[in-house]
């Protein structure tokens, strides 16, 4: 191990850092760079990977529509299938919007319990409903339609629900079957509002603490494809709508979130680490600063 203070550099990163600034995406996805990825992909000793130049090539980014839910008087937005955060933040919410927290503290018992159990019934429809929407429609008016919320809220009693089942949100959507898995993660978090009140919230990963373990150009690969269910129907019979197909994209658990004020100014700026508890940080550190005044520090801790 390096002692503390050890000056540790990377000049492969460095250089791929200047050929990004200089060249654009282009340089990652096609040229050197991404002949060194397929390379490494294809010779990796643990498990040999099958990508090819034209799977890089060909990658395209799409531009999802932010997922927004009303919370005390707050616009609170996030990223939307296939990422499961804002749904399951805006769940969360949304279930505790219809109990009043006043003269409460954060960490008192029943806050926690309430809190907990709203987590259940979140999590109980992501695992159900929330997957790439190129592949299934994913009713997220009706996750986080208020009546549907107010009924899901019903359900909480004084002691522990336990396993839950999803419930059965308005609109279409295609049935799926429970998709249970917890994940690990190899994830970081950034949150910026700068001097012009441009505002970031950025969460990158690369799945599990090394990705894929490994390096090419200085930087690690991820194994992101992890984020599937490799287990395609339920004990049911029912496909799990997370299931691997091709060119579809796993679902994630990435919450970079956006909170507006009623004037709709920026509010809060958050996010999280922590693989699948990523929507339960999220959740609580809002939940924490609009319910109970706390500021960002106080909310985390």
């Amino acid at each position: 191990a390096k002692p503390a203070g050890t000056l540790v550099t990377n000049p492969d990163y460095a250089d791929t850092l200047i050929a990004l600034s200089r060249f654009g995406a282009d340089a990652f996805y096609t040229g050197a760079i991404a002949a060194n990825i397929v390379a490494a992909v294809a010779g990796d000793l643990h498990i040999a990977g099958d990508m090819t130049l034209k799977d890089l090539a060909d990658y395209k980014i799409i531009e999802r529509a932010p997922v927004c839910m009303l919370y005390r008087g707050r616009n609170v937005c996030g990223m939307g299938p296939p990422s499961s955060g804002a749904i399951a933040v805006g769940q969360i919410l949304g279930i505790l919007q219809k109990f009043d927290f006043s003269g409460k503290e954060p960490l008192d018992t029943d806050v926690v319990h309430l809190f907990s159990q709203a987590g259940r019934l979140a999590f109980a429809d992501r695992g159900r409903y929330v997957a790439d929407p190129d592949f299934v429609r994913v009713p997220i008016a009706g996750l986080l339609n208020k009546e549907y919320l107010a009924a899901r809220a019903a359900l909480i009693n004084e002691t522990d629900l336990g396993i839950v089942e999803a419930g059965m949100p308005p609109g279409k959507f295609d049935p799926g079957t429970a998709d249970i898995r917890a994940k690990e993660s190899g994830t970081s978090h950034v949150s910026i509002i700068d001097r012009y009140g441009n505002a970031l919230s950025m969460t990158t990963t690369i799945e599990s603490s090394f990705g894929n373990g490994v390096m090419v150009n200085g930087f690690l690969l991820n194994n992101q494809l992890t984020d599937f269910s490799f287990t395609a129907t339920g004990d049911d019979g029912v496909v799990i709508v997370n299931r691997v197909q091709a060119n579809k994209r796993p679902r994630s658990s990435m919450s970079p979130t956006i909170v507006f004020d009623e004037h709709g100014q920026v509010e809060i700026v958050t996010g999280s680490p922590g693989g699948s508890q990523i929507i339960g940080y999220t959740a609580q550190s809002i939940f924490n600063m609009i319910e109970f005044d706390l500021d960002p520090q106080q909310a985390i801790n």
